[in-house]
Order: structure tokens, then sequence, then C-alpha cells
């Protein structure tokens, strides 16, 4: 989120992180933004800049998802979803990101979903929300997140879904020019490497273990077409497309093909990192390999994030020439297909 912000003209000055890893991984990358590490929860918002133009974030999102325990705000990591609002409440900036997962959105959800809603609009933004798909802003993967965006009242104008992207990338050109030959096997057990090698390796995690929930359906994309969606978890990663795809046995059982065993690998971190629009000289700093898919999975898309920068840049009439005067927060940022009925 914060690096397509920057593309887009705006700079990280001030960020939390409580995730040891990331906290690492963001600082080699934003070595000028000062991080906060210490949970979000015990911040004064005091200590966070006067100056800034806007905040971007999204708050933990495994309470809120469809696939997960459904516990919303009751889990502690969704109640940091209120922390945030606080924290705009408190600093009224002249607009905010707020990016987290569809499921927000859900029956499940519906009352604190408009709950927020309400209490964003009642401390004086006009509220735009909705879903965006990554797949129409230049990102070579299907990857819907949901997005609420909101400009001070006074400013009278509003978030509108910004332009969608001229491309429609394949893997193939998202991987072009990395060699699958230079990918290095790395055992989930080996950890704390990361001093002494290389911090944008491309690793990937070397386990013959395939679950029945793998094998369920056919784990390899098409070369020229669309990656699947990138996941956090290392086991899960998608298979590389050198291996042909998978053979179909019966429903929701496939096997790898006979002959071609060797050449079914998961994808890379970093050609993960490719297939959520990192550029190669961004830093992907990680003690281990599971912790690296994780992070590069749970990022959003550089280029959607770049396209929502872009579009409140426009809005806001932010001359690129004078573009270093206007900074903004960091955190993480938002999604916009059409809205939703609440």
């Amino acid at each position: 989120m914060d690096l397509g912000f920057e593309q887009a003209g705006f700079s990280t000055v001030w960020a939390n992180e409580n995730e040891t890893s990331a906290a690492k991984m963001f600082s080699a990358n934003f070595p000028n933004a000062h991080l906060d590490v210490r949970s979000f929860d015990n911040i004064d918002f005091s200590e966070i800049p006067d100056d800034v133009d806007g905040f971007i974030g999204g708050p933990p999102c495994q309470s809120w998802s469809i696939a997960g325990a459904h516990r919303g705000d009751k889990d502690p990591r969704g109640a940091i979803l209120w922390t945030y609002v606080k924290a705009i409440e408190s600093k009224k900036p002249k607009f905010f990101v707020l990016e987290n997962v569809p499921g927000m959105t859900s029956s499940l959800h519906r009352h604190s979903y408009r709950q927020l809603l309400s209490r964003l609009s009642d401390a004086g933004y006009n509220i735009s929300h909705g879903v965006l798909n990554a797949k129409n802003y230049d990102t070579p993967q299907a990857r819907k997140r949901l997005f609420i965006v909101g400009y001070r009242k006074e400013l009278s104008i509003r978030f509108t879904t910004p332009e969608k992207g001229t491309q429609r990338l394949s893997l193939r050109e998202s991987l072009l020019g990395l060699d699958p030959a230079s990918a290095r096997p790395l055992k989930s057990v080996e950890r704390n490497f990361e001093e002494s090698q290389p911090i944008t390796a491309n690793h990937y995690l070397d386990q013959d273990h395939f679950s029945y929930i793998y094998m369920s359906r056919n784990r390899v994309p098409e070369w020229d077409e669309m990656a699947f969606t990138v996941q956090a978890s290392a086991s899960h990663a998608q298979i590389h497309p050198i291996a042909p795809p998978m053979k179909k046995l019966e429903k929701d059982v496939y096997r790898f093909a006979t002959g071609y065993e060797s050449r079914y690998r998961r994808i890379s971190v970093r050609e993960s990192a490719r297939i959520q629009t990192f550029p190669d000289d961004f830093l992907i700093k990680y003690e281990s390999i599971t912790k690296g898919y994780r992070m590069v999975g749970n990022a959003v898309p550089v280029s959607l994030a770049k396209a929502v920068a872009s579009r409140i840049s426009a809005d806001f009439g932010i001359n690129q020439n004078d573009i270093t005067k206007n900074q903004t927060r960091a955190t993480a940022l938002l999604d916009f297909d059409l809205p939703i009925a609440i």
C-alpha cells in the first residue's frame, strides 16, 4: 500500500507495524519513515504527526473473512478496526483509506459495517465504499478487496472509482526475465538466514507434502492467463507454470502429470512479489520462508494501491511539481467495482 502511494507521489512519514518480520522489511524499504512497532492499541494519537494529509490503513482482516471464524470485532484483531477509526476521529486528516476483505460487508458483519460507515460519516467525512478487483488495475491476478475512502466534508469532494488500467497482464508477462532456474529451494525449518543471504533472494518452499485440500483442484496457472490469487500461506502457494496442468481423477481429486513430477514446485516468494506487482528493487527481507510468503501474500497489490492513490491525488488537484509538500501516513489501502448496498 505504502509503495503504491509513493509511486503516485506521496511520501510515507509515519507508520505502524507490530509484526517483527514485516517491520524489518518495511524499514529496509522506507528508511526515511518513522516506524512505530507497538500494538496500534497502545499508541497515543498525539504521537502521529499533525501535518500529514491522509491516513492509509488496513486493520487485521482475519476475523472479518468469510473463511475465518466470523468473530468480527469480538476478536481482538478485528477490534483494532475501531482503534483506527478513533485515530481518524482524533487527527481529522484530509482523507483516509481503510482496506479490508469483502467479507466485512457480509450479512454476518452487516451491523458492524453499518456502524462503521455511520461513525466515519459522523466524524465529518464524505464516504465512498466498494470492492475493487486488482485484475482491473494492471495486476496479473484476480484479487478483490474492500475499500472505504473518506474526504473531509468541507472539501466538497468525494472519492470515485479509479480509472481501470490499460493492460491485462498474463503470468508470462509478469514473470518476464525472472529465470525459473534461478529459484532456490528452502525448507520451512530453515530460519535466521537473512543476514547471510541476499534479501532479494528467489526462494521457494521445498516441501514434498501437498495436502488433500491442495490436491483438490488444479494449482498450475497457464502461462498466457492470469495467475491464481497469491496466497499468504507458503504451503498453499500455486505451482510455477513450468509444470503441465494437473490431471483430474474425480471430483475434488487431482494429481500431477505422470513423468513430470519433478517440475511441480511452488512459485517463489520473489515470483509471488512479481504477481503482486512489486518491483525487483523492493527488498524482501525474511528470516523464514513461511514469513516471506505471508508478508508478500498479505500485501495490497502495488498497482492497485497506486491506482487508488492516483485518484486521490487527482481529486485534491495535487501538482506533481509540488508533490514533496504532500505527505501521507502509512499502514494499508483500498478497492472498488460496485457500490455496496447496506
